[in-house]
């Protein structure tokens, strides 16, 4: 058995995570793009797979050191990037589309936020991709990648999420 797209420095070596690895079925190879800690000490992952140690978690799971859990069912497309707040919020961003909610599934673009128990759209909609997320020291979220929009707000790459909509960064990270 092999470590599967994910493995542990044990501070002399590799090993692989008890109950296995990450699995894409026939997608191809399964990738990690983002990992955080939670407060509880856990490793949320994210990136492109279906399984996480032969459970189902659509591009994103939780390892509490022992088994892989997911977070409801997952996320539609890539998790490219992922942010844990003190409290144990994840904010994750990529290509993502929708989320399993409390009741059903969520239309989502680019960006979500997972509460412990349930995931929920972040405000009013994100154009484009979101490859990197950051939180500010007043806890505002800082969301990078290739991003025209958020909230209705033109932006150029970088937007903030202020904890109740999304603020302009100015001209952000324009190359043109």
């Amino acid at each position: 058995m092999g470590a599967y797209s994910i493995a542990r420095w044990n501070g002399s070596s590799w090993t692989e995570l008890a109950g296995g690895g990450l699995s894409s079925g026939d997608r191809g190879a399964a990738s990690v793009l983002a990992l955080d800690v939670l407060p509880s000490g856990d490793l949320v992952v994210g990136g492109s797979f279906r399984e996480a140690g032969g459970v189902v978690a659509t591009n994103i799971a939780r390892w509490n050191g022992s088994s892989w859990a997911p977070l409801r069912t997952g996320v539609t497309g890539t998790v490219h990037a992922l942010v844990v707040l003190p409290g144990g919020d994840v904010f994750v961003g990529g290509e993502i589309g929708a989320v399993e909610g409390a009741e059903g599934p969520l239309s989502v673009s680019g960006i979500a936020r997972w509460s412990g128990t349930s995931w929920a759209p972040l405000g009013a909609a994100i154009s484009g991709s979101v490859y990197a997320l950051a939180t500010m020291t007043n806890g505002d979220l800082i969301a990078a990648g290739s991003i025209t929009a958020a909230g209705g707000l033109a932006v150029n790459d970088v937007a903030r999420w202020n904890g109740s909509s999304w603020v302009s960064m100015g001209f952000g990270a324009a190359g043109n």
